[in-house]
């Protein structure tokens, strides 16, 4: 038996919000997805993968094709989307305490996400690792 990932239904509001800012419809391919908009106000909504899948998809082809959606709702990402761990974030006096700090307690913004930082005497001096893929290495010690 497989469990259903939930992933933060905030990525896909970000998205939405983006594509209404330029004029394009959304509502189409949310109902295809069987995504309700109310669904995706609170801060703290999860919603299956498959289904932030199958809509992310859908809304990548309303987007007339648009190839940098993901770098332009990742430059959308604050840190009050993060709830709780994004406030910590800001307490931080270095990127390095950020990393550890999110590493610690990201299960609070996607709970079946599990990534693990460790600091190196590399160039690079750290990384930060989820699911034993390397996502950052730019930190100095």
């Amino acid at each position: 038996m497989s469990k259903t990932r939930k992933v933060p239904a905030r990525y896909v509001a970000l998205l939405i919000q983006h594509l209404e800012e330029q004029g394009i419809d959304c509502s189409p391919p949310l109902v295809e997805a069987g995504i309700s908009p109310e669904s995706l106000s609170h801060v703290d909504a999860l919603l299956p993968s498959e289904q932030v899948v199958q809509v992310t998809r859908l809304l990548t082809e309303a987007s007339r094709g648009q190839r940098d959606l993901g770098l332009r709702i990742g430059a959308k990402v604050s840190p009050a989307q993060l709830g709780d761990l994004g406030l910590a974030l800001l307490t931080c006096p270095t990127a390095k305490e950020a990393l550890k700090l999110c590493a610690r307690y990201h299960a609070l913004v996607t709970p079946w996400s599990r990534p693990s930082f460790r600091c190196t005497r590399d160039w690079w001096g750290g990384c930060m690792r989820c699911a034993g893929t390397p996502l950052m290495s730019c930190l100095t010690t």
